[in-house]
């Protein structure tokens, strides 16, 4: 809910002046949060209502360390949007920088990756006995999630794709997550490893064996 620039003044004031920052903690914290989400969707990142609270707690983090000294640098004004848009810059910022520091953003390691992938796609190039047909996981990763960006793949098939593969999460879990019966997720993920399967062969060569 937008506030007047007299009550944004004043919340300003009782938390840079008397430590007293629960309204401005009650006032954007769903503007965080919904930052942080957009920062995902925009990536093409899932993040979890977890992790999307955990985010929106570095947010917070950043905004009072070192005795508040970000709001402090605030100037009315200077920036767009008033205090809720700096504070919106800080939370994009916090968003952004996780997911450099996971580099593919993800949780899971490129090798830990490939190896879930693995238990449904054998990737020839990963065991080949040439060093110049190997192919490097995280690389592999990369152009798997090239391929998820491709037109072919649904959005709800590259929902299914990432969170059973790269955050391990079972059929039953996905379900609870997305509301969707498991029989659909199950054809979902058939549907979107055919696809990589076909994308990576096409695009990249490289073979890819289904097991079945």
């Amino acid at each position: 809910m937008k506030i007047s620039i007299e009550e944004e003044r004043r919340i300003l004031q009782n938390c840079i002046t008397k430590g007293n920052c629960n309204a401005l903690i009650c006032q954007y914290e769903d503007l965080i949060m919904h930052t942080i989400r957009n920062i995902a969707a925009r990536k093409n990142v899932y993040f979890s209502d977890k992790d999307v609270e955990d985010l929106s707690q570095d947010v917070f983090v950043e905004i009072f360390r070192d005795d508040c000294k970000r709001l402090k640098a605030y100037e009315e004004g200077k920036c767009k949007g008033g205090l809720a848009g700096f504070i919106k810059v800080i939370a994009s910022h916090t968003a952004l920088n996780h997911l450099a520091k996971t580099k593919d953003a993800l949780t899971f390691s490129s090798q830990s990756q490939i190896s879930s992938i693995d238990d449904d796609l054998t990737f020839h190039q990963l065991s080949s006995n040439n060093p110049e047909d190997q192919l490097d996981a995280r690389q592999l990763i990369l152009l798997i999630n090239e391929c998820l960006d491709k037109n072919p793949v649904g959005a709800f098939e590259r929902l299914v794709f990432k969170l059973h593969y790269f955050k391990n999460l079972t059929f039953k879990q996905i379900s609870e997550s997305t509301g969707r019966l498991q029989g659909n997720i199950r054809i979902a993920k058939f549907r979107v490893v055919s696809k990589i399967e076909d994308c990576l062969k096409n695009n990249f060569g490289i073979l890819v064996t289904k097991i079945e």
